[in-house]
């Protein structure tokens, strides 16, 4: 099953005016154009209900994250989604439709953004003199900094200059190459598209099966343990161009755990395992100062600062997630009609990862066992209905199938106990290309 393309929810909010150096040209039809001056961002955000958003560059040079737009080429927002549009040496933006929010900034971090990228490039520079890998590195930060932008922009530079990286989201709760609740692996081979991002693009996604980290906080060790191993061998395999291009990799939202506890040990895990070379810490001062006291000489902590924008209340995080989940199977606009039809339960086998629980303030990160999470069979009842199941890449049982991809996704929408059948709603048709799925508790929600 092909990944689906995902987008995310958007924000109703009042937009300060030391926001707005805005230049608006009144027009008809719920148009609007704004002229950006040199080193200008235009910063939209499109509402649940807004369905027609679409933004054209109409003079200059303009691009988003990295990926450079057509000239007078309309492109189409879906509802939710969040975007910003960068000029190095001006331009016209035009806007249709009615988003939640559309204004210029004038002071961005792109700057910063810009010469960290040619700090990354000087390493592949030095990796392909000496045959050596690329240059890795962890961007961190609470929610709502731009991480994904962040990465996003890092990528799609590197790809301009004929790179390969390897991009990895442990976002557990707003992944960008998968639904919320896994962890995404892919290898960038061409920009990003505007609207669909990398989705178009071969991805590897690892089911964790819970929208935060804390909720199974071994399993979520373990998995990160085991995804370094297999990432760093599997990089071994790879053309020399993949080798010496490095890997861009996305952390979750540690803020909700003290620094010296889960969140801060997550983050020197991953640095351990994934062989770190920068950490890039974007807002938090406090957790920037204590990783440059504690990382080794080896790894370079760097510190971007906030700047002044647009955050999302816990509601919108919530809805974004949501409409990721929908989108996987109805497209961005509800365009797509899935799949319907019943599975035997007894030609499938269901499990779920069930993992020792700790409290927040144990230190154990040296303490995990690979047998502290275990699979568990799950019968059939009728809690299943609404259920998200990954279809396991594994054609026959093995104790570490959790830690294997997932090919794809399916949704329980009715639960026969009688016939001891489901229904299952499928991007594709019938019948499923696996027989083992795993479980988490992420659930597709009834459209209002």
């Amino acid at each position: 099953m092909a990944e689906n393309a995902f987008n995310k929810q958007s924000v109703k909010l009042e937009v300060r005016n030391e926001f707005l150096g805005l230049a608006r040209e009144n027009s008809t039809d719920n148009k609007e154009s704004f002229t950006l001056e040199e080193e200008n961002e235009l910063r939209l955000l499109v509402g649940g209900n807004s369905t027609d958003v679409k933004i054209e560059l109409s003079s200059g040079l303009a691009e988003i994250y990295g990926t450079e737009m057509e000239l007078n080429k309309e492109y189409s927002l879906s509802p939710y989604s969040s975007i910003s549009v960068f000029t190095w040496h001006g331009c016209v933006i035009n806007v249709s439709g009615n988003p939640e929010a559309a204004y210029v900034v004038k002071d961005t971090a792109m700057i910063l953004n810009v010469i960290l990228h040619a700090s990354l490039e000087e390493r592949r520079l030095q990796a392909e003199a000496e045959n050596k890998k690329g240059p890795v590195i962890f961007v961190v930060g609470p929610n709502d900094v731009d991480k994904s932008s962040l990465c996003r922009l890092l990528l799609n530079y590197a790809i301009r200059l004929g790179r390969r990286p390897l991009f990895i989201d442990l976002d557990v709760g707003q992944n960008s190459i998968s639904l919320p609740s896994t962890v995404g692996v892919l290898t960038a081979e061409k920009p990003a598209d505007i609207v669909t991002g990398f989705n178009d693009q071969a991805v590897q996604v690892y089911q964790y099966g819970h929208r935060s980290a804390w909720q199974s906080i071994i399993f979520y060790y373990l998995l990160l343990q085991r995804l370094g191993l297999t990432v760093r061998s599997d990089v071994k395999q790879k053309n020399r161009n993949v080798r010496t291009s490095g890997m861009i990799i996305s952390g979750c939202d540690w803020s909700r755990c003290e620094i010296r506890h889960h969140g801060y040990d997550a983050i020197t895990l991953v640095a351990m395992h994934f062989e770190i070379d920068i950490v890039c810490v974007l807002q938090e001062e406090r957790l920037y100062l204590q990783l440059q006291n504690d990382m080794p000489s080896s790894v370079e902590v760097i510190f971007i600062p906030k700047l002044d924008g647009v955050e999302r209340n816990r509601e919108i995080k919530s809805q974004s997630r949501e409409a990721r989940i929908r989108e996987y199977f109805y497209g961005p606009t509800n365009q797509l009609q899935p799949f319907t039809f019943e599975v035997k339960y007894s030609d499938i086998q269901v499990f779920q990862v069930v993992a020792r629980s700790v409290k927040r303030n144990t230190h154990f990160l040296s303490d995990i066992k690979e047998n502290e999470a275990k699979l568990r069979s799950v019968t059939l009842g009728s809690k299943l209905v609404d259920q998200i199941l990954g279809l396991s890449c594994a054609d026959e049982f093995q104790e570490d199938i959790m830690y294997m991809p997932v090919i794809g996704f399916i949704c329980i929408i009715n639960v026969n106990l009688e016939t001891g059948t489901i229904t299952v709603l499928s991007p594709q048709p019938g019948p499923l290309p696996k027989k083992i799925l795993l479980k988490g508790d992420t659930r597709l929600k009834k459209s209002q």
